[in-house]
């Protein structure tokens, strides 16, 4: 085993003899491709998956024994490498094969196969090449190969290695070199000998999403026989538990988990997608903050994603609120796209605020004599206003509507600082005042 491939092994997790004999092209060369795995951004060959370079399908006609193996989509595993051990093809000598490909969705791929005829562990270039695009075949179109069994060919299991890679005319293409995009899958070739009977053994993988982040996904495999479970997926994940729970899940976990189901020596694979819905973002911006005690501030959704309603902890339902806080107050709001809520919340600081700056011109004039006082002081005002009067813990101990020139009395306060509120219209404007 090369290094290479014993690392791929540590950093996969999978330790289990039947992953391993999934992804292992031991003693062949590992394949190599830089964006793993092939299909991303949803499942294999769905409109929202972005990248779908596989071997979608890959059949036989004129042998013995004929594989179909079809909408089979990204394999899942490690290089984008796969050994199809349940898949075999029987020939005698001198067999014409004709095999059809076809790639995903969305991108061009040339295709070539690699027969090792001489069994020394090595697919030779040129000699076994066996067949090979000319040029690029366009995605989701079927591309017809054949290849010829040599008439001398000694029975005996040969290894076939059928590669895609996008943008690659097949006939140039190496069985082991690293490339940008594509699948690699590998098939044994029964030459004047009798191919095992196909697994009986069924499998399928399934989970419960969509689901928010936060929540929990259930996968679930089944099986038509008494077998064992391994799983792999995003993030290195592994498991040998037949139906897992990934727990508060997070938008990195979404992919597809690949089960392998074995009964034996040779695994069948199924996958299964986990969608991870966006939820709404939240960022709440102040008019002001701090702001004046007891004066009107409007609190807003500044960014709210794709939010179709809003929940504000005052009542209200709007992507804004106002509200007027004597002191530091904590808001929460609550924001759904009708399938995941997100919620945040916000203090609005305040401060004890001094002089009439800011005042409309109808206050202009506006007064309060003597500060600090005794046990009366007076407004003086040009209008009619509404004067509230909080003590330090934020309660309303006074309120009135005043006049111009009009005496407080306040010989029912102790002493100490208070925060009087004027109120005109939409306009509040807080003063601290002082009683000895």
């Amino acid at each position: 085993m090369s290094k290479n491939l014993f690392l791929s092994f540590l950093v996969l997790g999978i330790i289990k003899i039947c992953v391993g004999q999934t992804n292992n092209a031991s003693p062949y060369c590992q394949p190599q491709y830089m964006t793993v795995p092939c299909n991303q951004g949803g499942p294999s060959n769905s409109p929202s998956a972005y990248v779908n370079d596989n071997i979608n399908d890959f059949s036989t006609t004129g042998a013995i024994v004929n594989i179909s193996n079809l909408n089979s989509g990204c394999n899942g595993m490690a290089n984008n490498y796969i050994y199809y051990c349940q898949h075999n093809l029987q020939v005698n000598p001198g067999t014409a094969v004709t095999c059809n490909l076809k790639a995903g969705i969305n991108f061009a791929q040339g295709f070539a196969i690699f027969i090792d005829w001489n069994q020394d562990n090595i697919f030779q270039v040129p000699s076994e090449r066996v067949a090979g695009t000319s040029g690029v075949p366009p995605a989701n179109t079927v591309t017809v190969l054949s290849f010829t069994v040599p008439s001398s060919q000694s029975p005996g299991i040969y290894r076939m290695r059928v590669r895609s890679v996008y943008a690659t005319p097949g006939a140039n293409m190496n069985p082991c070199n690293n490339y940008s995009y594509g699948e690699c899958e590998d098939y044994n070739v029964y030459v004047g000998m009798t191919a095992p009977p196909p697994s009986t053994v069924t499998a399928t993988a399934s989970n419960n999403s969509p689901v928010c982040p936060g929540q929990n996904v259930n996968l679930t495999a089944t099986s038509s026989g008494t077998t064992t479970f391994n799983w792999s997926g995003p993030l290195n994940y592994t498991s040998s538990v037949q139906n897992p729970t990934l727990s508060s899940i997070t938008p990195s976990m979404g992919g597809t988990y690949y089960v392998a189901v074995t009964s034996g020596t040779c695994p069948l694979l199924a996958g299964t997608y986990v969608w991870i819905k966006a939820a709404p973002s939240l960022t709440v911006s102040s008019g002001a903050n701090p702001s004046c005690a007891g004066a009107a501030v409007t609190l807003s959704v500044a960014s709210a994603g794709t939010a179709s309603s809003y929940t504000w902890s005052t009542g209200s339902n709007s992507v804004t609120t106002q509200v007027s806080p004597t002191v530091n107050t904590t808001y929460t709001i609550s924001a759904s796209n009708n399938t995941c809520v997100t919620s945040t919340a916000y203090t609005q600081s305040v401060t004890i605020c001094s002089g009439l700056d800011n005042i409309p011109a109808s206050e202009a004039n506006l007064i309060i004599y003597p500060n600090p006082f005794k046990n009366e002081f007076r407004i003086s005002t040009s209008v009619k206003v509404q004067v509230n009067i909080y003590n330090a813990l934020g309660e309303l101990v006074l309120g009135r509507v005043v006049n111009n020139g009009e005496v407080i009395n306040t010989e029912s306060f102790s002493s100490g600082v208070y925060l009087l509120t004027i109120i005109e219209g939409e306009y509040r404007k807080t003063i601290r005042i002082i009683k000895n």
